[in-house]
């Protein structure tokens, strides 16, 4: 879920910094055409204006992206963090195969038990990310 609203926020950025390159060109074009006396003062500064108005836009929108994402992390982390916290009572209480299903959700590769010891090889990123946080 994460992923996908990552993904989204970085086509919407990547659209906005497309959008702040044409206009960016469109006031190049516009310079140009006053500089050769094509244009007048009026229409420039009109046209700088508009342009100026619609790159603080995008540049504003970008910004609130990247604010939204940052919310979006802290939100899944909580989150995360909480069931983290909450999975003490219902592992007691879990029966053995459903315990194994907790552990395996923990680790990102098999769980194996062998002569009555557990073995992991690899433990999950995100708890081991939160591990590192008392570090």
């Amino acid at each position: 879920m994460l992923n996908i609203k990552l993904n989204q926020n970085n086509q919407n950025r990547d659209g906005l910094m497309a959008k702040i390159d044409r206009t960016n060109s469109k006031l190049k074009k516009a310079r140009n055409l006053f500089v050769e006396d094509k244009n007048d003062a009026e229409d420039f500064n009109s046209i700088k204006r508009k342009c100026q108005s619609d790159i603080d836009s995008s540049e504003n929108q970008i910004s609130a992206l990247k604010l939204t994402t940052k919310k979006d992390f802290k939100v899944m982390i909580d989150r995360g963090l909480m069931v983290i916290d909450r999975l003490g009572e219902p592992y007691e209480n879990a029966s053995v195969e459903e315990k194994k299903i907790i552990l395996s959700s923990t680790f990102s590769k098999k769980v194996t038990f062998q002569d009555e010891k557990v073995r992991t090889p690899e433990g999950n990123k995100f708890v081991k990310l939160i591990y590192l946080i008392n570090s």
